[in-house]
């Protein structure tokens, strides 16, 4: 609302004030997760910049318009997003090294490569960290070197060349662990845990994925802990007791409470899924008391727990988190076989009764002349 004040004040003439408001508006937009709407402000700017001279400015733009391609891209898996992104990446590079902000134009090309690791242009990718390690060794800038190292060590994780995925990792860590940046070093324990697990070295993946979630839970940062608890579930779920699994569960669900990414959204149901389909039921000592049923009814009701939770007792979207086609069927589980569940749901508002379902529908009277 202040962004739209601000702008109301602004004439033509105020090319430069209005671009910084309608970046910041974008910005506002995006950290919602209104990325559509993000992207039409974004579009609908970009002619300003043609009169725009401030190359700091201008790659700020770029710089933003990519991101928000960047997300849509993941949030949608529409992969022409990631063609447009790179041209806007490629654009604030561009600009920042103009107005000589080397720092910037280092962490833009990490942006580029991890972007090209994604897409599968391993190449390409590390051409652009290769470029964004001589600018942040040029720097003498450890932290932002141990962010491109661990972006590598993804791009190496993709390649399939997980040996040197492994030693790059733990270089990132090491890096790291020196700084001040405990959001990075909680990615990177992550992707090094990976990596590990991939190795068979599982005791030691699971130390480092747990150190992670300490890490950024330290610095309040719950959406990174709550993504490598849930790379716990993913990658080590096989190995984990059916407590732990459990515990595990509850602790994804507190750390995600509310994110809003659908990326790591879109992860949740898979894995909570693939637990739900292949992990072994639990089976009590005397199997005279054991009963298939129950025991497979309890895990799908603490799933749905944990989907209403996510979803603020929202019915339709809890649904679409667990993979069901339609919410009614849901609806149906949870009227048929939990019902201790519906004090879980959020309101639903009266409707009123289709006149089809009415049974003493009046006869519609004639309207007077």
């Amino acid at each position: 609302m202040t962004l739209q004040e601000a702008l109301a004040e602004f004439d033509e003439r105020d090319i430069e004030q209005r671009a910084i408001a309608l970046i910041w508006k974008a910005e506002v937009e995006r950290a919602s997760q209104r990325l559509n709407e993000a992207l039409r402000i974004y579009n609908e700017t970009a002619p300003l910049f043609d009169e725009v001279t401030d190359h700091s400015l201008a790659a700020h733009f770029h710089h933003g318009f990519a991101n928000v391609l960047k997300d849509l891209r993941a949030a949608e898996n529409r992969e022409h997003y990631a063609d447009r992104a790179l041209m806007e990446y490629a654009a604030a590079s561009f600009h920042f090294e103009q107005a000589g902000h080397t720092r910037y134009q280092a962490c833009v090309e990490n942006n580029i490569g991890s972007l090209f690791g994604i897409i599968g242009k391993f190449e390409d990718a590390h051409e652009h960290l290769d470029r964004a390690q001589m600018l942040m060794t040029r720097l003498k800038d450890n932290v932002h070197l141990g962010q491109v190292d661990e972006t590598r060590a993804r791009v190496l994780l993709a390649e399939g060349r997980t040996v040197e995925a492994e030693k790059t990792a733990r270089a990132a860590v090491r890096r790291l662990e020196k700084g001040d940046e405990l959001s990075l070093l909680a990615e990177a324990l992550t992707t090094h845990g990976i990596a590990l697990v991939r190795l068979d070295h599982s005791d030691q993946a699971r130390a480092a994925l747990e150190r992670a979630i300490a890490v950024a839970e330290q610095v309040g940062d719950f959406e990174s802990a709550g993504v490598s608890a849930l790379t716990i579930i993913e990658v080590l779920g096989a190995n984990l007791s059916n407590e732990e699994v459990s515990a595990t569960i509850d602790h994804v669900g507190v750390l995600l409470e509310k994110t809003q990414e659908p990326a790591t959204l879109r992860r949740l149901a898979t894995a909570f899924r693939s637990l739900f389909l292949s992990r072994a039921v639990p089976a009590p000592p005397d199997w005279d008391m054991f009963s298939f049923k129950d025991a497979v009814c309890s895990y799908e009701a603490r799933l749905i727990r944990l989907a209403l939770k996510q979803t603020g007792g929202k019915v339709t979207a809890a649904a679409r988190l667990l993979g069901f086609r339609h919410h009614q069927n849901l609806i149906a589980i949870i009227n048929s076989r939990h019902k201790d569940l519906l004090e879980t749901r959020s309101k639903v508002r009266k409707r009123r009764k289709h006149l089809m379902n009415h049974p003493t529908r009046k006869k519609k009277q004639p309207i007077d002349e």
